[in-house]
Formats: structure tokens, C-alpha cells, sequence
């Protein structure tokens, strides 16, 4: 691995750090000691910039994501999980059944809405089995369910620089993300 440059990041199937690569993990380095990556890295994941810088940390599910318009280097986001509500949701009715006979019922269990009489005051509901015919009410009865409102879906992401070549592959279990750390005693 001798023709790479200084701060790339790059995919690898091991479960340890080859020789002047370091994981992908967020650790503190020494910025007397890695003084070359400091000048890339800056503290841009981290660190106090006077006697520590942090690594990119691409653990929990993080993919590393090339900087443009919106994202810049260092920026984090994206989550794991969407929720959708109505709102998001296309605009759209439910109709609501009902029989014109007679109600008999005060369970809406099997039942359809119905007619209510003076002698069950309580009964709204016609048993299923013998509610016919059934009518499509007003679709206002229900009123429209959804908002057609989009929403963001994107996976977790650490954003790198423009300069660096991101990873061909984004998440797999058993792939780790490393850091090419070259120091000048090693390369002299």
C-alpha cells in the first residue's frame, strides 16, 4: 500500500490496521507527532487544535460522504430511521358504508352505522350480515387524510473533503474504513 496519499480513506476486509494506516474511528492523535495529517485534517472532526486533532470516525453505521453544496467537511448527519406521519402521507379519502335500515345495535363490532329509531335511542349500528343496501357516504363525512408533505431520507453520513477519493463501497458489517497515516521517518 505504497501509492496512496496522506489522509485518504479507503476500504479494507482485514480486522486490523495495515502498516501506516490507522482505523477510521474518531481517536485523538498528538499534533507534534502527526503534524503533516494535522495540516489536512485540521480539527475538522474534533479536537482542541493545539495539542490534539481527532480522526474521522466512520463506526455506527456512518458512511463517508463526498462535500458539496450543502455539506462541508466534517459535517455529520442522516439518521437510521424515518417516521412517517400523515402528512407525508399522499393526500387521499376513506369512505365511510352505512345501511339505511333500521339500527339495532349499540356495538359497532361487525356492525355498519345505520338509521337510529325512537325505540333504541342508543343503537346506531346494523349487524353486518344483514345491512343491505350499503351506501357510500359523503366523502366529507371522514374528511382527507394525508398531506403529500415529502421528508428527508438519508442514511448516516461524516462528510470528507473534496480532495480525497471516498470509498467505492458505502456500509458492509465486515469492512472497516482506515486512515493512511505515512510518517516521515517511513518514508525517508
Amino acid at each position: 500500500m505504497s501509492d496512496y496519499y496522506v489522509g485518504e480513506i479507503t476500504m479494507f476486509a482485514g480486522n486490523y490496521a495495515p502498516r501506516d494506516w490507522m482505523f477510521c474511528d474518531g481517536t485523538a492523535l498528538e499534533i507534534a507527532q502527526y503534524a503533516a495529517l494535522y495540516s489536512l485534517l485540521g480539527t475538522a472532526y474534533s479536537g482542541n487544535g493545539t495539542t490534539y486533532f481527532n480522526l474521522p470516525d466512520l463506526r455506527r453505521d456512518r458512511f463517508p460522504m463526498h462535500r458539496g453544496n450543502t455539506y462541508d467537511r466534517g459535517d455529520q448527519g442522516g439518521n437510521l430511521y424515518a417516521t412517517l406521519s400523515t402528512d407525508n402521507m399522499p393526500a387521499h379519502n376513506h369512505s365511510l358504508n352505512a345501511s339505511g335500515q333500521d339500527a339495532t345495535l349499540t356495538d359497532p363490532q361487525s356492525a355498519f352505522l345505520s338509521v337510529p329509531q325512537s325505540r333504541y335511542p342508543t343503537s346506531i349500528y346494523t349487524p353486518q350480515e344483514t345491512a343491505q343496501p350499503l351506501e357510500t357516504m359523503h366523502d366529507g363525512s371522514i374528511g382527507v387524510a394525508g398531506g403529500g408533505q415529502p421528508f428527508p431520507v438519508i442514511p448516516p453520513f461524516l462528510t470528507v473533503p473534496s480532495q480525497w477519493r471516498p470509498p467505492l463501497l458505502r456500509y458492509l458489517p465486515d469492512l472497516f474504513a482506515f486512515l493512511q497515516i505515512l510518517m516521515s521517518s517511513q518514508n525517508a
